[in-house]
């Protein structure tokens, strides 16, 4: 077992919500959180690219979300320079999976809930 840190963004796309104010009709945090909870619970994974990327499938699950961008680092190592951080885009269906330390550039016109 070792001790990992999650980092996950979600953009979604820009709606009545953000204007709205109604929480009733954006994306959760609880989605991402149970997206996490559900990979780790479900079986050993030896990869974090492979536990990154089937975050970021349940992530896109949700038809709220546009692009999900899931970074993991080990800890009992040197913090923030052992990990993986992968970009899932729904619309053009790519993959690209970076090392750590070099950032993704973002959507236009996107909004970013984030788990820490």
């Amino acid at each position: 077992t070792q001790r990992i840190r999650f980092n996950v963004v979600v953009e979604v796309s820009r709606h009545a919500a953000a204007r709205s104010d109604d929480v009733d009709i954006v994306l959760s945090y609880d989605t991402i959180i149970e997206a996490i909870e559900e990979q780790l619970a479900a079986e050993r994974i030896n990869l974090l690219e492979t536990l990154a990327e089937r975050i970021a499938d349940r992530v896109l699950d949700n038809r709220k979300a546009v692009r999900a961008f899931v970074r993991i680092e080990k800890l009992d190592r040197i913090p923030g320079t052992l990990g993986v951080e992968i970009a899932r885009n729904r619309i053009e269906g790519g993959d690209v999976v970076r090392p750590l330390g070099e950032r993704p550039r973002q959507m236009p016109q996107a909004v970013h809930p984030m788990v820490v």
